[in-house]
């Protein structure tokens, strides 16, 4: 790939990032407002500094009731852009390595 190529490249996975962040952040205030959650972390390779062509949104929420996931997943999935995924983890159903690293490296976005 030559170097105009790679700079274009670069360039549209930073306006990809900032977007998929954004939609990070509504998806964050959908679930404050819509099912009274307590945190919202974004985990994964939009915080992580990893960020590439097929990334997605990983959201790890606490205080999603687990009989209302499937239709929080639903709902939030009606808001996505299409071509966007999202991983919507439970905070409370996560291994204990998940737990820790979402304190320690995720950016909490809501709580």
């Amino acid at each position: 790939m030559g170097k105009k190529a790679d700079q274009l490249s670069k360039e549209s996975l930073s306006k990809r990032k900032e977007r998929y962040t954004r939609m990070a952040r509504k998806c964050s205030s959908f679930l404050k407002k819509n099912y009274n959650v307590k945190r919202v972390y974004i985990i994964g390779s939009l915080v992580s500094g990893f960020f590439h062509d097929r990334s997605d949104i990983d959201l790890v929420v606490e205080g999603l009731p687990a009989e209302l996931y499937i239709k929080a997943l639903t709902e939030l999935y009606d808001l996505l852009s299409p071509g966007m995924e999202l991983n919507l983890i439970p905070f409370e159903d996560a291994f204990d390595s998940l737990k820790e690293k979402t304190l320690r490296e995720g950016q909490l976005i809501y709580g």
